[in-house]
């Protein structure tokens, strides 16, 4: 059994409520209407520090289901436990083959271990699967970045700002390796881009400043 505090209390913040909710369901053994609430809430902030036990509420429901046990590795991806969402994800993409948004999540994972060369071969993959996934993209160029490969890797990002024209961190990716091979004229064009598309996020600037 968990421990857990009132879902009334208004004192507590409306998400960390929302769980502690989803949890008394789960308790009360009213498992369909749990998960359903904690796939919910996952969706809705996956990057909230709660959201893992959403997460634990699915997965524990539906152990067998790869999309509960990617979740769940997607919390310890974003809470810096890479081992743990190696692990996991490792287990999400034998169940299903075809699931690109884990095989993307595992390449950030292994880059982040700085395991390159699989970091490499498996975001690889997840474009096979799927050569929209953004994330993918994202540590495609940034696992080339840490190789030194950066021709292919502005080749890469040229081409995806402009398949994406609204991805800021795209632009923000095209802005770094312009600046990186000298060419800072484009690598202007993609920073203002990135200014335009989201004006308040510093993170994105400083990637190549």
């Amino acid at each position: 059994m968990h421990s857990i505090a009132s879902s009334t209390d208004p004192s507590i913040d409306p998400f960390v409520r929302a769980i502690q909710k989803a949890l008394e369901l789960e308790q009360q053994g009213k498992i369909k209407q749990a998960v359903t609430e904690a796939k919910r809430l996952w969706q809705q902030r996956r990057d909230h520090p709660e959201a893992i036990k959403a997460a634990l509420i699915w997965a524990r429901a539906e152990g067998d289901n790869a999309d509960a046990i990617y979740a769940l590795s997607m919390c310890y991806l974003l809470q810096g436990n890479f081992q743990q969402a190696i692990q996991g994800l490792t287990i999400a993409t034998k169940m299903n083959s075809k699931h690109d948004e884990a095989f993307a999540a595992l390449a950030i994972a292994l880059r982040a271990t700085g395991d390159l060369p699989s970091a490499l071969a498996t975001t690889s993959y997840a474009l096979q699967l799927n050569p929209n996934n953004i994330n993918a993209i994202t540590n495609k160029l940034d696992t080339l970045y840490d190789q030194g490969n950066f021709d292919e890797a502005l080749l890469i990002a040229k081409g995806a700002a402009q398949k994406f024209p609204q991805e800021a961190g795209l632009h923000s990716n095209a802005a770094r390796l312009y600046s990186k091979v000298g060419d800072l004229d484009e690598a202007m064009k993609h920073h203002r881009r990135v200014i335009q598309l989201q004006p308040n996020n510093s993170g994105l600037r400083v990637n190549y400043l």
